[in-house]
C-alpha cells in the first residue's frame, strides 16, 4: 500500500522511499531468518530497490542503467517461485495443480518460518512482498516515469540495449558461481538452499534458465512497445 501511495506522486523522492522500503524489508528478512540470506530472491529485490534509488538521482540515464535488469527480474521472480513450489510439492498431487503449489508452499516457506516461531501469515506476507510486489512496483514506475524513461531508451545505442537486456543474467550467474563454490555443486546448492529433491535440481535449473530467457525477451519487448507508443503520441494527449 505504501508503494502505491508513493508512486502516485511521480517524484524522485517517491522512488527513493519505495526503494528504501523494499531494501529494508530484505534486510529485515535476512536478520529474522538467517537461512534466507543466500536466497537469490533477496538479491533480486535489492537490485530493484537500488535501481529505483539510482533513478531518483538521475531520472533519465540513471533510470535506464539498470532498468532492463530490474524490470526483467521482477517478472522472472514470481514465475520461478511457482516453478519452485511445483518442484518441491513432492506428493500424490498432479503437477501444476493448486494442491501441488500449496504443498510446495508448506515445504519451502511455512516450514522455515515455523522454525523461528512464525506462522502461515508471516510466510504468506513475506512471499507476497518478495515475489509479487516487485512486479507491481516496476509497472507503476514504468507508468509514472515513462517520459524520462522514453528519452533514455530512445537515445541508447544497440550495444546499450544489449547490455540492458543481458545485465539481468549477470546477478544469477554470479550467484550460481558463488553457490557452486560454497556447496560444491549447483545440485547440492539448490537442494540445500531451496529444499529441492536432489534428483530434480538439474531439471529445475534448466527450466528456470529457459524461463528467464523467454520472460526476459518478452518483458524487454513490452518496455520498448510501451515507451515507443508513448513517444509517438501527439502532444496534448
Amino acid at each position: 500500500m505504501l508503494s502505491l501511495v508513493l508512486f502516485s506522486a511521480r517524484t524522485g523522492r517517491a522512488r527513493t522511499l519505495v526503494g528504501m522500503q523494499q531494501l529494508a524489508f530484505c534486510v529485515y528478512d535476512m536478520c529474522i531468518l538467517p537461512a534466507c540470506r543466500e536466497h537469490l530472491t533477496l538479491y533480486f529485490n535489492s537490485l530493484i530497490a537500488i535501481q529505483l534509488m539510482i533513478s531518483a538521482v538521475s531520472p533519465s540515464r540513471g533510470a535506464w542503467y539498470l532498468h532492463g535488469a530490474a524490470f526483467i527480474t521482477a517478472h522472472t521472480m514470481p514465475v520461478a517461485y511457482f516453478i519452485l513450489l511445483d518442484y518441491t510439492g513432492d506428493g500424490p498431487h498432479a503437477r501444476l495443480s493448486l494442491q501441488q503449489y500449496l504443498r510446495g508452499f508448506e515445504v519451502v516457506d511455512i516450514t522455515q518460518w515455523a522454525g523461528v516461531g512464525r506462522g502461515v501469515g508471516m510466510a504468506t506476507e513475506v512471499s507476497a512482498v518478495l515475489h509479487a510486489l516487485p512486479l507491481l512496483m516496476v509497472h507503476l514506475d514504468l507508468y509514472a516515469h515513462r517520459e524520462t524513461l522514453a528519452v533514455a531508451y530512445k537515445g541508447s545505442t544497440w550495444r546499450s540495449h544489449l547490455w540492458s537486456f543481458l545485465s539481468s543474467f549477470i546477478l544469477p550467474l554470479i550467484y550460481q558461481l558463488y553457490a557452486t563454490a560454497r556447496y560444491g555443486s549447483p545440485e547440492v546448492a539448490a537442494s540445500t538452499l531451496y529444499r529441492l529433491p536432489i534428483a530434480k535440481t538439474v531439471d529445475f535449473m534448466l527450466v528456470t534458465g529457459a524461463m528467464h530467457l523467454i520472460v526476459g525477451v518478452l518483458s524487454y519487448a513490452y518496455v520498448h512497445v510501451t515507451l515507443s507508443s508513448h513517444t509517438q503520441r501527439p502532444k496534448g494527449e
